[in-house]
């Protein structure tokens, strides 16, 4: 068998490659191609690849993918991963791109994304930049060619992030650990308040970081703010925030909940 080594990488038919863990293996013999290509990062660097149908993964060192080579002409493209991965899918409404790692897989039509999963870790997590993801749930131990759990799955949007408990089989939906702001243009118009309701200040970092905040206005209604805010990282700005209007902020399933007695 020819094998091609180019930086660090490695490509071969999948009968030959090494052995890998149950899950892996069954997860690739459900695959309705009999060729595919699998390449591995065994360099200390990211690793960029190309995919036949013009996305593109920022694969993790030690980590590895395997797709099929004729992805581009599929009806849906599906990637097998092993480890870490940034991917930026190209979007293609009619052909969904899927993403299967161990236990769950990740469904996408065009966006981007990390998909964290080591075979020694014991979750599995996914979060977003950019556009939506849904997240299910997978069924071992059946003939099956596919059995998503769609009932049990998730939909995430950016910067929210969701991680599978291999222990107890369950989704839970949380928020990236640094926020990004995905709405630039409300930073530059509503940076500065002077004495403004901390009601109109939520609705600033709601848009600007396109995540939503749940509080009862009525008791926060007496609460007024004198601030510059975006200059720090959004967990420092919501402590700042409680702190003044004395309340606490949690995650709760992708969202962020104030809750106090209000000023």
């Amino acid at each position: 068998m020819l094998l091609l080594i180019v930086a660090g990488t490695v490509f071969w038919r999948f009968n030959s490659s090494p052995t890998h863990s149950e899950n892996y293996q069954q997860l690739i013999g459900q695959s309705k191609t009999a060729t595919l290509i699998e390449q591995k990062n065994t360099t200390n660097q990211p690793l960029s690849i190309n995919l036949p149908d013009g996305s593109s993964v920022l694969l993790s060192p030690q980590s590895q993918i395997v797709y099929p080579d004729d992805m581009a002409k599929s009806p849906e493209r599906q990637v097998y991963l092993i480890g870490e991965a940034f991917f930026e899918v190209q979007r293609n409404p009619n052909k969904p791109f899927m993403v299967l790692a161990n236990d769950i897989v990740t469904r996408v039509l065009g966006t981007s994304f990390w998909v964290r999963s080591y075979e020694d870790t014991p979750d599995v997590s996914v979060s977003v930049k950019t556009g939506k993801v849904s997240v299910y749930p997978r069924q071992l131990g059946n003939n099956e060619t596919a059995n998503w759990e769609a009932k049990s799955g998730v939909l995430l949007v950016h910067n929210q992030e969701v991680k599978y408990l291999r222990s107890d089989r369950r989704l839970v939906k949380t928020l990236v650990e640094n926020p990004l702001i995905v709405n630039p243009e409300i930073v530059k118009t509503q940076a500065v308040f002077d004495d403004a309701p901390i009601a109109k200040v939520f609705q600033s970092l709601e848009k600007a970081y396109g995540i939503q905040i749940v509080y009862d206005e009525q008791t926060f209604k007496n609460c007024y703010i004198t601030a510059k805010i975006y200059d720090e990282p959004l967990t420092e700005t919501l402590l700042l925030l409680c702190k003044i209007i004395n309340a606490t902020s949690e995650i709760v399933d992708g969202q962020i909940v104030i809750t106090g007695k209000g000023c």
